[in-house]
């Protein structure tokens, strides 16, 4: 099993960054438990 490098902060940042990037508009936390999440993003409508 492999694991992220880094802090939690700074892959959700980046990963929301990353999911702007690629044109999403709208992107928040679906699920959380402790540091992992699930996220949804919406492109604009």
């Amino acid at each position: 099993m492999t694991g992220h490098h880094g802090s939690p902060s700074r892959l959700l940042s980046a990963h929301a960054d990353a999911l702007r990037a690629a044109g999403f508009a709208e992107i928040g936390t679906l699920w959380q438990h402790g540091d992992n999440r699930l996220l949804a993003a919406l492109l604009p409508g």
